[in-house]
């Protein structure tokens, strides 16, 4: 994912609450140790997030999975993003996360038999 992208996300995120805690893993489904970018990441998070923990994964299932490009994924066993929530490139990352789609697609993930693609999905 571009570095621009990565601060453009990490700008968007400021709109929470600075009261609200939240968690970030900056990278899914990479080796983070790899990117030699990961410092400079981490530093930006720390500085510009303070209420933000973050978390080292790799192959994680997090509540909004963003490819490289900035699509949103449905999920983070949507690597090609085939189900497209939107693009965070374009969009406000919080307005796509609380996009009436997206919560109905949060609400039905807790019993994924009811969701669609997830009711064909083996992950779990």
């Amino acid at each position: 994912m571009p570095y621009a992208l990565i601060s453009k996300i990490i700008e968007d995120l400021r709109d929470i609450p600075h009261t609200l805690p939240f968690q970030l893993s900056p990278f899914k489904v990479n080796e983070p140790f790899l990117d030699t970018r990961l410092y400079s990441i981490l530093t930006q998070i720390n500085e510009r997030l303070p209420n933000a923990s973050l978390t080292l994964t790799t192959n994680a299932t997090p509540i909004t999975s963003i490819t490289a490009t900035g699509i949103v994924a449905h999920c983070c066993m949507d690597g090609a993003a085939k189900y497209p929530i939107g693009d965070v490139s374009r969009q406000h990352v919080l307005e796509l996360y609380n996009a009436p789609a997206y919560r109905r697609l949060r609400e039905h993930t807790a019993r994924r038999q009811d969701a669609e693609p997830c009711n064909r999905c083996s992950f779990f």
